[in-house]
């Protein structure tokens, strides 16, 4: 906009259109041609789109910020960052593996008088904690 003479100038081609409505709609169909499929948003490039699908749409870890397949977003989260896939974050891939047997895999531990170390009995396990 030039507040000057209060009148709205396209980026592109330095139109100049009287109002905001009037430049919106002249840059959505003569520059911004290009749309996301997912947000909708318009550009006037596909190189534009594409920066912007990497920016706003790659899956990233919410710890580290690296780039993920979705696929490999729980394996990333319980080997790097010792979190379950309920929330629970670990110190320690023993701790988390502990937390997922006694929590989620239904683990119980008990002791007996002849046999001191601690045994364990299964009696479900669920893929996502594997």
């Amino acid at each position: 906009m030039d507040a000057k003479h209060k009148k709205w100038i396209c980026e592109f081609c330095e139109k100049e259109m009287e109002t905001r409505k009037g430049w919106q709609l002249h840059l959505n169909a003569k520059h911004l041609t290009v749309e996301c499929r997912k947000c909708k948003k318009r550009f006037a490039s596909k190189s534009d789109l594409k920066i912007h699908v990497k920016d706003e749409h790659t899956p990233r870890c919410n710890v580290c910020k690296i780039e993920l397949r979705e696929r490999d977003r729980i394996s990333h989260m319980r080997d790097v960052h010792f979190m379950c896939p309920c929330g629970i974050q670990c110190t320690s891939k023993e701790e988390l593996y502990e937390h997922i047997d006694q929590t989620h895999n239904k683990v119980k531990v008990y002791t007996t008088e002849e046999e001191p170390l601690k045994t364990v009995k299964k009696y479900s396990l669920e893929p996502e904690y594997l």
